[in-house]
């Protein structure tokens, strides 16, 4: 009788393991977690945590005030900065205004660089009017007697506006090279307002 019952329960006992395999089977695989989303850039986050282009776009939005030396470096420290302020001025889809106001700035960080990003927009062709002007301006401050030979040459450019520019940039250098420059210049032009600034310049009476 023993071993009948034994023999009984061993058909039942197979059966309750297939249905608890059967059970498990149909328990669908977890689904691996999400990943976080990216936080979201919004007017609210601090400054700091905004791309540098937006930084510098929000410091150049005025016409009037440009941020100086300081107050640029509170936007990031020099060697983020300057390769922004060029990244900047060369992007076409940005405001001309923040353009040119991020060439200019470079002034305040004279080196092999800047002077390369200088004249390369200087004497390109395809360089706003606007722009050229300002950057003659900044171009002088920055390289001192070193900006003489490229001012020289910019004194018979096509643009009236630039060749001023360029008369005033080489008084405030005020080397006997410079000098030499605008009488040079002053021979050369034909234009009777950018003479008027050349024999001012020559005798020393613009201001600085």
């Amino acid at each position: 009788m023993p071993a009948r019952r034994h023999a009984l329960a061993l058909p039942f006992a197979v059966a309750l393991l297939c249905a608890a395999c059967g059970d498990e089977q149909r328990v669908p695989d977890a689904k691996p977690a999400a990943p976080p989303a990216p936080p979201v850039m919004n007017a609210s986050q601090p400054p700091s945590a905004r791309p540098l282009r937006d930084r510098l776009l929000t410091a150049f939005g005025g016409y009037e005030f440009v941020p100086g030396r300081e107050a640029l470096l509170k936007i990031a420290p020099e060697p983020e900065l300057v390769p922004g302020l060029i990244a900047l001025w060369q992007d076409p889809a940005a405001p001309l205004n923040a353009r040119i106001n991020a060439l200019a700035s470079l002034r305040h960080w004279p080196s092999l660089l800047t002077r390369a990003v200088f004249e390369a927009a200087l004497q390109a062709a395809g360089t706003p009017d606007a722009a050229r002007r300002s950057a003659v301006k900044a171009y002088g401050v920055a390289f001192g007697p070193d900006a003489v030979p490229l001012l020289a040459l910019l004194s018979t450019h096509r643009d009236l506006h630039t060749r001023d520019a360029v008369a005033r940039a080489l008084a405030r250098v005020g080397t006997a090279g410079s000098k030499a420059a605008l009488g040079k210049a002053l021979e050369a032009e034909t234009e009777p307002s950018v003479r008027t600034t050349l024999e001012a310049a020559i005798a020393g009476r613009l201001s600085r």
